[in-house]
């Protein structure tokens, strides 16, 4: 039996073993009585009906130049086989070795546009034939039928392949193109039934493709599909003589088309519902942007109060120079325990200012904003004026004093500020200016301290200990510190040396040599003592 199995395997074709490696797995039960997992397969995209349109619009068709468009398909077809390394034939070699796109091998979309750009070139060779002689002759026609069917070959393997590696929307385009070339084979055998049957397939895809496209493009194209298909299948049933013409596909493929038709659909409706939820949530978020000026009518005056609520807290809590209400600064223990600083109530009157800028005013109330602002910047002037003064700035403490003075006039003017709070603001202005300027009288008037008495200059360095002031004492101090030299060493200045330049070398005449030149020899042997 063993031998008989080994005689069989070695009388196999090649071309069997590469079809029972490309056929596909058969599900087996194992002990367990569970089937092997089959391998995830992969959805790739191809726009066929509109790669179709667009290359034959560029490539000649749209002037009925189909020798242009045949030449374009052949390079194309080459082009795709040398990327995609499927080329059938090598440098070394120009022996031609067939190499068919099988499912398996289909790792990239382009891939599925060798067998489409193959069925255009023997498509388009047809059409060429076709338009030369009319009626064609014997020989002629034979030629071109047989061109005919190599379209429908390449045709139906772009089929199988979008069937086993591409998405639903591709598969029912390659079954569209299929049937509308395997249409035109019958129609040009004169079968005028199995001619409209196939029509009438790629007309229902070609329709229910137009419904559900994206694009006005896509719809266009699809459109034009349906509108050249429909006057063959009017033809075919004038052929057929009154009997009743079939109107939907019938058995196998219409089952199979109507499924991937209503798994489109579906996808199409899930897709419209992913859109629809999407610009829902846009809708939501315009109306949220539209309510956002009155979130911040209302919060914007709830944070001018807090601020003003926090200044109040740290003013009753500076060392010096607070303002409190009723014109007294009072400092309690726990001001005493953790005081504040003027720069905390300058940033909370920066964001008041800031506040009152982005609220949404009527033009009624902008003036009485203004005032506001006036006098939010009148008090920073002021508290920044103590910042300053606590780092010894006399100049710039007073100058902020005196912007604070013209801010409290405008806020005065402008009548929108509290009037007795400005007055207030203004007399706590003159005495801390007084205050300043007296602090920095007395800094400019205050003694020096003298000079501190000389010391013995300690050693860093063992060179600075041997060469101490004091001869006879060696300081080693420098050891302490582990430090031999001073790295890097100090610069030192070296004299440079003059610069000579001779001015009277071209002036000078020096004496004549030619009295202490020897004469020269001359005879047939002065040659040899030369």
């Amino acid at each position: 039996m063993q031998e008989q199995q080994q005689g069989t395997a070695a009388a196999a074709t090649p071309q069997q073993v590469q079809a029972a490696q490309t056929a596909e797995p058969v599900a087996t039960t194992t002990g367990t009585g569970a089937a092997p997992k089959e391998k995830p397969r992969s959805h790739y995209a191809l726009d066929i009906m509109s790669r179709i349109s667009k290359a034959q619009l560029q490539n000649g068709l749209r002037h009925d130049d189909f020798e242009r468009y045949r030449i374009y398909c052949v390079k194309r077809v080459k082009r795709l086989r040398i990327a995609m390394h499927l080329s059938q034939s090598t440098r070394r070699s120009v022996k031609f070795c067939k190499r068919n796109v099988e499912p398996n091998m289909v790792n990239d979309p382009r891939m599925l546009e060798i067998p489409l750009m193959t069925a255009e070139r023997a498509w388009t060779m047809w059409m060429a034939l076709k338009h030369e002689e009319t009626p064609p002759q014997p020989r002629v026609r034979i030629h071109m039928i047989h061109r005919l069917k190599k379209a429908v070959k390449w045709a139906a393997q772009l089929d199988t392949l979008c069937k086993a590696t591409a998405n639903s929307r591709t598969s029912l385009e390659a079954t569209a193109y299929r049937t509308w070339m395997e249409g035109n084979l019958q129609l040009e055998l004169e079968q005028w039934q199995q001619a409209q049957d196939l029509f009438e397939t790629s007309h229902k895809i070609c329709e229910q493709i137009e419904k559900i496209a994206d694009t006005a493009a896509d719809k266009h194209i699809f459109a034009d599909r349906v509108a050249e298909v429909e006057p063959k299948i009017r033809f075919c049933a004038y052929n057929l003589r009154g009997q009743q013409p079939v109107t939907a596909v019938t058995g196998e493929t219409s089952a199979e088309v109507a499924s991937k038709l209503e798994e489109l659909i579906a996808a199409r409706n899930a897709e419209k519902g992913k859109q629809a939820e999407k610009q829902q949530n846009t809708k939501q978020k315009g109306e949220q942007q539209q309510q956002q000026p009155l979130l911040q009518e209302w919060a914007l005056p709830k944070v001018v109060e807090r601020n003003l609520a926090l200044i109040r807290a740290l003013q009753r809590r500076l060392p010096e120079g607070g303002i409190s209400e009723g014109d007294t600064c009072k400092v309690d223990a726990k001001a005493q325990q953790k005081p504040s600083r003027p720069e905390e109530i300058v940033r909370l009157y920066d964001v008041s200012i800031t506040a009152v800028n982005e609220m949404p005013l009527s033009p009624a109330l902008k003036p009485r904003a203004q005032g506001v602002v006036c006098s939010f910047k009148a008090f920073r002037c002021y508290y920044m004026s103590l910042a300053l003064t606590a780092q010894c700035k006399w100049a710039e403490a007073i100058a902020l004093l005196d912007l604070a003075t013209t801010r409290v006039n405008a806020a005065l003017t402008s009548n929108a500020a509290d009037a007795d709070g400005m007055r207030v603001l203004k007399s706590h202005i003159d005495t801390w200016r007084y205050s300043v300027a007296a602090k920095a009288y007395a800094a400019a008037h205050e003694p020096q301290p003298a000079p501190a008495p000389a010391t013995k200059e300690e050693a860093h360095t063992l060179s600075e200990a041997l060469e101490g002031p004091c001869a006879g004492e060696f300081d080693t101090r420098f050891v302490e510190r582990r430090r031999l030299a001073e790295l890097p060493p100090r610069a030192r200045g070296v004299g440079c040396d003059p610069l000579v330049f001779d001015l009277a070398l071209g002036k000078c005449e020096y004496p004549s040599l030619e009295a202490r030149k020897k004469p020269a020899r001359t005879g047939f042997f002065s040659s040899f003592w030369r």
